[in-house]
Order: structure tokens, then sequence, then C-alpha cells
């Protein structure tokens, strides 16, 4: 009778360790992975740039030696540059400026345009630390992107400014107030966006002869009144993204056999900008990657 109960136990026993829900390894880098890129020098978990290192696709970096030195880009794309990956959930890249140049009749100069489009998937334009801006006389800007509670709903964002001058001599170095310069919020949530910009006036300026429209972060971008000449030469500025870890809040993911925050001293916070959540050490920063470890990994946040 001993026998057959300690069989017993040790049967259940092992039923219960082959049932009980797994913690997808996807969660947990592998040892090992690759942290830089050029000058990208602190590539942070749920970031990675080879297989088991990167929590999903959207997480890729992708270090392009081409250049030198190397530079890293979000996903697979060749435009989104990656500048910096935060521990606190905010991500900034380097996106193309939307540009149109005419000649002194109005007509537009063909091949000095730029239309370009934000692809982000799973990251928002951080409604926080960004303006969209227009530079130019005569300007209407307007940007237009998709948002949502979550990633499966399609909601239409749209917002614009408009820049006017007549001379320069109305111009305000470090103003964006409408002469010269334009700016306005981003909505929260947006995340596939378009930026256009067009002349809605009959003439060309001399001294602004092109239009630009642009996300930018906003403490990297300072007006001057020479940026009305082609922008003072820049074709790209920084942005900052929201990111975050899937799409549910703290509270529903806690019960999710993937749920991230696992280490002991982690932190679960909720995103503010859109669904998911993202780990913190709670006590001391260590690494993002402590934080967003399972509780049977030996490192501890």
């Amino acid at each position: 009778m001993a026998c057959r109960l300690i069989l017993l136990l040790r049967f259940t026993l092992f039923a219960t360790i082959s049932t009980a829900p797994k913690i997808a390894a996807i969660y947990q880098p592998k040892f090992g992975c690759p942290t830089e890129c050029g000058e990208l020098r602190d590539i942070p978990f749920p970031f990675g740039t080879s297989p088991e290192c990167y929590l999903d696709d959207s997480f890729l970096v992708t270090c392009n030696r081409t250049f030198s030195p190397p530079k890293p880009f979000l996903r697979k794309s060749t435009t989104l540059e990656v500048l910096n990956i935060s521990l606190d959930g905010l991500m900034r890249v380097s996106v193309v400026v939307a540009r149109n140049c005419y000649d002194e009749s109005g007509a537009r100069i063909k091949g000095k345009s730029k239309s370009p489009r934000l692809r982000l998937s799973k990251f928002r334009i951080s409604n926080i630390h960004n303006k969209f801006t227009a530079i130019g006389c005569a300007t209407a800007a307007v940007i237009q992107g998709m948002g949502g509670q979550n990633f499966s709903t399609r909601k239409l964002y749209s917002t614009g400014c408009i820049s006017q001058c007549g001379d320069l001599e109305n111009v305000v170095n470090g103003s964006c107030s409408g002469i010269g310069c334009c700016q306005t919020s981003i909505p929260k949530g947006m995340r596939n966006s378009s930026f256009t910009v067009n002349l809605f006036g009959t003439n060309g300026s001399k001294f602004a002869p092109c239009s630009h429209a642009f996300v930018v972060e906003e403490k990297a971008f300072n007006f001057s009144s020479l940026d009305l000449k082609d922008l003072s030469g820049r074709m790209h500025v920084p942005v900052a993204l929201d990111y975050a870890v899937g799409e549910e809040s703290c509270a529903e993911a806690q019960y999710n056999p993937s749920y991230a925050c696992r280490a002991k001293n982690s932190e679960c916070i909720n995103s503010t900008n859109g669904p998911g959540y993202r780990c913190n050490c709670s006590a001391v920063m260590i690494s993002i990657e402590e934080s967003f470890l399972h509780h049977n990994n030996p490192l501890k946040c």
C-alpha cells in the first residue's frame, strides 16, 4: 500500500510539472547577445540584433555593417535609424523630413519633394516628447496617422498647422507661433503616419523657396530664420517613440504565462500611450534585461 502511495505521488508530481504552464523562453535573451551597433552603445532587451535576443520581430534592431561605423535600423528598415533606446520605454529614431520646393512662379520643382510615411507597427509617436512642425511661408502642413486603444483598432488621426511670413523682419528665432514656423501637438496613440506639406499662396519666396513638415523631438529642435532656406540642409530629424510589451495592462498580463515582469523586484508599468506595459526594477535600476527575466532565472532584479 505504501509503495502504491509513493508511486501515485510521483506520478501526480510528474503530471503537475508536465502540465504546468510554460513560461515562453522568448522572454529571456540568450547569453552573450550583442548590445552595441556602431554609435549605439546599449541595446537593451526587449530589443536585440540577432535571433533569441529580442522579444519578437517588432523589436529587431538590424545592424547594417555596410556603413562605417555600422548603423542600427529598426526592424529591417533602411530609413529608420535608431539613435537611442532608454530604459523608461522611450526610443529615439531618425526620420526623413517632408519637403516641397517651388520656383518664383509657384511651380513645384521636380526632384526636390519628399512625402515620407512612418510605419511603426507596435510603436507609438510620443505625444509628450514630440511636436508636429512646419516651416515656410504660405505653408500648410498636415499629419495623418492610424491609432487606437489596441493594435487591431484602426482609428484615423489628423492634425496640422499653417505658417506665413511676409518678410524676414517678422520672423522671430526660437518661435513657432505661425510666422515662418508653426507647431501643433501630436494626438495620443498615433502609430503609422504620413506628412504632407503644400504651398497655399501663388508665388514661391526667394528667402523661403521650400516648405517643410516633420515630427521632431521637441527638445532637439530650435527654430531659426536660417531654417527657411531649405531647413539649413537638414534631411532627417530625431523622433521619440514609446514602446511597450503586448496589448494587455499589468493587471491583465500578470495572469498570462508569458507575463514578462517576473523578476523578484520587477515593477510593471502600464503604457501611457496606447496598450501594453513595460518592466522596471522597482528598488534599483540595474538593467531592463533583469526586470524582464522570468522567475526561474538566476539573475535578480
